[in-house]
């Protein structure tokens, strides 16, 4: 009520400024989990990796090294990147056509 008095500001603009305060102090907060966020680099689907254990955040400045298992299915290939488990399943069955074609070039040229 001083705080109102004294700047001449309205019932309704002092909330707001409160509402602002308290946010960028951190009293009103969203909730949010500590993880990491996996992308498909073909084709763009998502998933989240919640962080494992409890601990305290420091802006950055600490490594975060133990998440949640990737689901099984997602694979990572180097050259190319994170896959979701039906761009993965796509992606070996191109190296495998392309391993068994080699073969069979390779047994027809050396008369196998």
């Amino acid at each position: 009520m001083l705080l109102q008095s004294r700047a001449g500001l309205d019932s309704k603009r002092m909330k707001s400024t409160v509402m602002t305060f308290a946010m960028l102090i951190g009293v009103m907060t969203m909730a949010t989990i500590d993880g990491r966020k996996i992308i498909c680099d073909r084709c763009g689907a998502e998933i989240f990796c919640a962080k494992i254990g409890e601990g305290e955040t420091d802006g950055g400045w600490t490594k975060w090294d133990k998440f949640e298992p990737t689901p099984d299915g997602w694979g990572y290939h180097s050259g190319i990147g994170q896959l979701c488990p039906a761009c993965n399943y796509e992606y070996e069955a191109i190296l495998d056509n392309f391993k068994t074609q080699k073969n069979d070039f390779l047994h027809k040229k050396l008369n196998l």
